[in-house]
């Protein structure tokens, strides 16, 4: 049987907008942040697991904060594009969706998995009202170019946050945790901060190219 993975719109909502203050110092104004009001009860599990991190990306790295303000509905990573002049919305660079809530089932494990990956598969997401394909992703949301990438894995940052976190996460969702690639555990901190910049240095100088 495939795995029933979790997706509630509900779970998304949860970052603190007391945390912009701490963010705002440490990033470029390409990763500035959005973040939503959490829900009750989970302001100070959110907080000690955002200031944790370091460079403090967290879950919602703006690429201008005049830019799009658009999320991707399955991981919520912000749209790349920088103007508002857009109909159609891409991120080069999704999250495990795991960091979401996103969970083999209620309470189950945490998931490990892209959107540009998990869009190639047979998987199921539901929606709070039905159940659904992730590869029948541009029906459910047109407004939105999810690239299929087979076996596509998130940049290391995020695989050393989901091993760094994995139980805050799990505690936060009421989940279990994610069972990790053995890889993902031997991530360190400093290769993660240097592949997390590196990263967005070519994402950001590959849209000011396109733009040109």
């Amino acid at each position: 049987m495939k795995n029933l993975l979790l997706f509630d719109v509900k779970d998304l909502g949860f970052f603190s907008e007391e945390v912009r203050k701490y963010v705002a110092d440490q990033l470029t104004v390409d990763m500035l942040k959005r973040f939503t009001l959490p829900k009750p009860g989970q302001v100070d599990v959110t907080e000690q697991v955002l200031l944790k991190l370091p460079d403090k990306p967290h879950l919602a790295i703006m690429k201008h904060v005049t830019g799009c303000t658009e999320q991707c509905p399955i991981c919520h990573v912000p749209c790349d594009n920088m103007t508002r002049q857009h109909e159609k919305h891409r991120a080069e660079l999704h999250y495990p969706e795991g960091v979401v809530g996103c969970a083999t089932g209620p309470h189950g494990r945490l998931v490990c998995s892209i959107c540009t990956s998990i869009v190639t598969t047979d998987e199921i997401y539901y929606d709070g009202k039905n159940y659904k394909k992730y590869k029948n992703h541009q029906k459910d949301f047109p407004n939105w170019i999810i690239q299929p990438i087979q076996n596509d894995s998130p940049i290391k940052y995020w695989q050393w946050v989901m091993n760094r976190f994995n139980k805050d996460f799990a505690q936060l969702y009421d989940r279990r945790e994610a069972e990790l690639p053995r890889g993902w555990t031997k991530i360190t901190k400093q290769e993660a901060i240097e592949d997390l910049r590196q990263a967005y240095a070519t994402n950001t100088r590959a849209e000011h190219s396109s733009r040109n």
